[in-house]
């Protein structure tokens, strides 16, 4: 018969188990292995400035190789929404390149990933930009269907890496702490039922904490592999 003690043991063990697998799977990793690219400055010419009724644009010529592709690219301030849109060269009919936002003292703040099928040159669709971006960097990663050769390479910060793994780690032992207090509870609860049943041990064993914790560690190591498999480096 499960008593009420059971279930709410079973209810936490459910609980902390989802916990753990979206703060190590989707949370941790998305604020702290959020892939930046190396932008120095900008390098692109503003060739005109529109003003008109809601809000202003400028339109810049590109640098370097995107330039081969991407012909001119205005952006867009209308209220309070910023949107970049491009002019491709009339041979591209699809494109997969990265728009890095860049505020007015030279910081990345977010890489807007866009993937573009092309009607016509001019037919680019607008990608909504960050609210605060002053300027843009374009990096083409894919054009017609092949990836654009010598592109630079995306990289994770090194004390973000360091600090996904340790907190991996914690979580990881502090969850094989509470499934097993979790596990020894029921057990407890059920022994007198079970004359067979073995007593339930109340120590912590330093070798199953131990065994945890490099699970932990191997689990951080497989999911910075799996990031770094996205053409990203950490340094």
């Amino acid at each position: 018969m499960i008593t009420l003690s059971i279930l709410i043991q079973i209810l936490i063990f459910v609980f902390s188990l989802s916990l753990y697998v979206a703060l190590v799977s989707k949370i941790l990793p998305l604020f702290l292995l959020k892939a930046k690219y190396k932008v120095q400055s900008m390098g692109d010419r503003g060739l005109k400035k529109y003003v008109f009724e809601g809000g202003r644009a400028i339109t810049y010529k590109p640098s370097g190789e995107t330039e081969k592709y991407i012909k001119q690219y205005i952006l867009l301030a209308r209220d309070d929404d910023k949107y970049i849109k491009c002019k491709f060269d009339k041979r591209v009919f699809s494109a997969k390149y990265d728009v890095i936002a860049m505020d007015s003292n030279d910081k990345e703040i977010e890489t807007v990933q866009i993937s573009d099928p092309i009607v016509s040159p001019d037919d680019a669709r607008e990608a909504i930009l960050p609210e605060n971006t002053a300027y843009v960097c374009i990096i083409v990663k894919e054009i017609n269907g092949f990836a654009v050769p010598n592109n630079p390479k995306m990289h994770y910060v090194l004390w973000r890496s360091i600090t996904f793994a340790g907190l991996t780690v914690v979580l990881t032992v502090a969850e094989y702490l509470i499934l097993r207090a979790s596990v020894m509870s029921v057990l407890a609860e059920i022994e007198p039922l079970l004359p067979n049943l073995n007593p339930v041990s109340q120590g912590l064993p330093l070798t199953q904490m131990l065994v945890s914790a490099l699970l932990g560690f191997a689990l951080a190591g497989i999911t910075l592999f799996l990031h770094r498999k996205k053409d990203v480096k950490i340094f």
